[in-house]
């Protein structure tokens, strides 16, 4: 049997005994929030290895951290997890991530995707920026797109002309005017 099976039916019988009364694989797989689709083929199959989504919906309806159940399921690693955990610590020392995190609570599970995105595209450029300082190698798809000066032909768009088609034998385009009661 794999760690992660051991670890669900470990947090599982440990619910049941909170609880004071059992639950079938159906019933734990939507009080998670998984269809029991991807709740069998875990418990059956331990060779099955569960997503990231799956393993961040069992850590909040067990709630344990997320990292533990990624580094059970084989996802991170035990070195990977002490490393993040400890990076997390420092930065949730700094006041303005502190208050980004606060802010962020706010957000839909849509815009925090946008909101990481923009963090990892900046990290990216920091990073990109940094070897380039340093005089480094820098990437071809780098040099290409900066060797290539940016023409406003190149930036601008065809202003979309949907519905506004003219009719054939036509010289102008429909009337927008529309008469107000008679």
């Amino acid at each position: 049997m794999s760690n992660f099976v051991d670890w669900l039916k470990t947090e599982w019988a440990a619910l049941e005994q909170r609880q004071g009364k059992k639950y079938s694989a159906r019933q734990l797989s939507i009080e998670t929030g998984l269809s029991p689709n991807t709740l069998y083929p875990l418990l059956k199959n331990p060779e099955v290895k569960p997503s990231p989504e799956t393993c961040h919906k069992l850590a909040t309806f067990f709630n344990v951290e997320p990292l533990l159940v990624l580094e059970v399921a084989g996802h991170v690693s035990a070195q990977d997890v002490t490393g993040t955990a400890s990076e997390f610590n420092s930065a949730l020392k700094r006041s303005d991530l502190q208050q980004l995190l606060f802010t962020a609570q706010e957000l839909s599970p849509t815009e925090v995707q946008l909101v990481q995105q923009l963090v990892d595209r900046l990290r990216v450029k920091r990073q990109e920026e940094a070897t380039q300082s340093n005089g480094s190698c820098v990437p071809i798809c780098a040099r290409v797109t900066s060797a290539r000066p940016a023409t406003p032909a190149a930036t601008m768009r065809k202003p979309r002309t949907r519905g506004m088609a003219l009719r054939k034998g036509s010289s102008t385009a429909p009337s927008t005017k529309t008469r107000i009661g008679t």
